[in-house]
C-alpha cells in the first residue's frame, strides 16, 4: 500500500516538473538498476537516470542520460586543490586522465576514447536531453543545458548554463564556457586552467592534457604525443620533424646527426650525435678529435691515458703509415713510443705516441710556455702528472732520446 502511495506522489511530481528531480529510494537507480527493472516488469527492463515514471524503468535503453551525479573525481579534485583532470592523471598514473560525469565507473576517471564518446553524448543531450538535477551550489549537477538556479532542489531553467566565461567563474567543472554552453575545463580561447603537466587544451574534449600533437612535445627525449595525450619517447623519424635541428630518432631520442651526410659535409660527433663545425680530415697531430675520419691522413683518433687519467681522444700517427712502416716510430720523434690504443670508434689501433706526456704538455713544450721553476703543474694538465718545468720553460718527461723532439737530448729524464 505504501509503495503505491509513493508511486502516486512521484507521478504528481512528474506532472509539475519538466525535467529530472531528486531520486527516490524506490527508483531503479537507488536499487540495482537494470536488474531491478527486469525483476519488476519484463516490458521495461532498462533503468533510466532521468525518468521518474515507473520508478525509472523504460522499454529501451536511453543513451543520452544527463541526470548522472557528478563523479567523485570532481569533488575529490576540489578537496586537493586540483582540476578534475589533474586529479585523475595523478591517481591513475596517467592511464585514465579525464574526469567525466557521463562515462566510467568508480571515481569517474576515464581514458581518451571514453572521454570523447562522453563529450559526443553530452552534445546530443543539449538537443534532446530531459534536464538535469541542481544542487545548493547554484550550478547544475551534471546536465549541460540548464543554468544557474536559485538552489531549490528540482528547480531548473531552460536557459544555457553559460554564455561567457564569466558565468563559469568558480564552477567545479572549469572556468571556461564551452561550445555547448556548459562550463568546461578549457576552450581554444580560455586555457587558464591548463598548467604544469597538463598545459594544453584538447578542444575535442575541452579538457587540459599534456599534449594534443607532437608540436606540443619539445623535449628531445619525449618528442611524441601518444594516444593518451602524454609526451613520450620517439619511435619514428616523423616524431622528431617538429624539432627542426634534431630531426632524427635514435633509440627514443631526437638527435641532430648520425653521420656527415646529416651535417652538410661537416663532421658528426658520433658520441653526442651533434654536428660540428669541423670538416673531415681537419684535425692535426695531437689535436682533439671526435673520430678517426676527423684526423688528417695516416692518423687515428685514439684515447690518451696519462698516469692513469683519461685525457680524451687525440690524433696520433698510425704505424701503418708508409714513412713509418720501414724505419719505425723513431722517425717521428717525440712520438717514438709504439703502442696500441683504443679508438673513438671502439676498436684498437697501433700508433706512434708520446711515452709519458699528454698532448697538452707536448703543445706547451713546442710553444715554449714559461713556468715557475719547479712548478710542474704549470705545464700540461694541472691535475695530471704529464708535464715538467725545466728551469722556467715547459718540457716533458723522457726515458730515451727518441722521447724528445728532434735535436733535444734526454740527459736527466727531462727533454732539454
Amino acid at each position: 500500500m505504501r509503495q503505491d502511495l509513493v508511486r502516486i506522489f512521484i507521478g504528481a511530481v512528474v506532472g509539475t516538473l519538466a525535467s529530472c528531480t531528486q531520486l527516490r529510494p524506490i527508483h531503479c537507480v537507488d536499487q540495482q538498476r537494470d536488474l531491478t527493472c527486469m525483476r519488476r516488469e519484463d516490458s521495461r527492463p532498462f533503468c533510466s537516470t532521468c525518468v521518474l515514471e515507473f520508478d525509472g524503468c523504460v522499454e529501451e535503453r536511453v543513451q543520452d542520460e544527463r541526470c548522472i551525479p557528478k563523479p567523485v573525481c570532481a569533488s575529490s579534485a576540489r578537496g586537493q586543490g586540483e582540476t578534475p583532470n589533474q586529479y585523475c592523471t595523478r591517481t591513475t598514473d596517467g592511464t585514465e586522465p579525464y574526469c567525466n560525469a557521463c562515462a566510467g565507473d568508480g571515481e569517474g576517471c576515464v581514458d581518451r576514447d571514453e572521454a570523447v564518446a562522453a563529450a559526443k553524448m553530452n552534445a546530443a543531450c543539449i538537443e534532446s536531453g530531459p534536464g538535469s538535477e541542481t544542487t545548493d551550489t547554484g550550478f547544475t549537477e551534471s546536465g549541460p543545458s540548464t543554468s544557474v538556479t536559485d538552489g531549490t532542489a528540482g528547480s531548473t531553467s531552460e536557459d544555457p548554463e553559460c554564455e561567457t566565461d564569466e558565468h563559469c567563474t568558480g564552477h567545479p567543472d572549469g572556468p571556461a564556457c564551452g561550445p555547448a554552453h556548459m562550463c568546461v575545463e578549457c576552450t581554444a580561447s580560455n586555457d587558464s586552467a591548463c598548467e604544469h603537466g597538463t598545459s594544453v587544451c584538447d578542444t575535442s574534449t575541452n579538457m587540459c592534457v599534456g599534449c594534443v600533437t607532437d608540436d606540443h612535445c619539445l623535449d628531445a627525449t619525449l618528442a611524441h604525443c601518444n594516444d593518451g595525450n602524454i609526451c613520450e619517447a620517439c619511435t619514428d623519424q616523423v616524431h622528431c620533424a617538429h624539432l627542426g635541428d634534431k630531426p632524427i630518432c635514435k633509440v627514443g631520442v631526437c638527435v641532430e646527426c648520425l653521420d656527415e651526410d646529416d651535417c652538410g659535409g661537416n663532421f658528426c660527433d658520433r658520441e653526442n650525435l651533434v654536428c660540428t663545425d669541423d670538416a673531415p680530415g681537419s684535425a692535426g697531430l695531437c689535436e682533439p678529435c671526435i673520430a678517426t675520419a676527423h684526423c688528417a691522413a695516416d692518423m687515428a683518433c685514439v684515447k690518451m691515458i696519462i698516469d692513469g687519467v683519461d685525457t680524451g681522444y687525440f690524433c696520433q700517427w698510425l704505424t701503418t703509415t708508409p714513412a713509418i712502416m720501414f724505419s719505425g716510430c723513431s722517425d717521428v720523434k717525440p712520438f717514438a713510443y709504439e703502442t696500441t690504443k683504443p679508438t673513438r670508434e671502439g676498436g684498437m689501433a697501433d700508433v706512434c705516441s708520446l711515452r709519458f706526456a699528454s698532448c697538452e704538455a707536448y703543445h706547451h713544450m713546442i710553444a715554449g710556455q714559461p713556468c715557475d721553476e719547479g712548478q710542474d703543474d704549470d705545464c700540461g694538465i694541472m691535475t695530471v702528472n704529464d708535464g715538467r718545468c725545466f728551469g722556467t720553460v715547459c718540457s716533458i718527461e723522457c726515458m730515451i732520446e727518441e722521447d724528445c723532439p728532434q735535436f733535444i737530448d734526454c740527459p736527466y729524464g727531462v727533454c732539454e
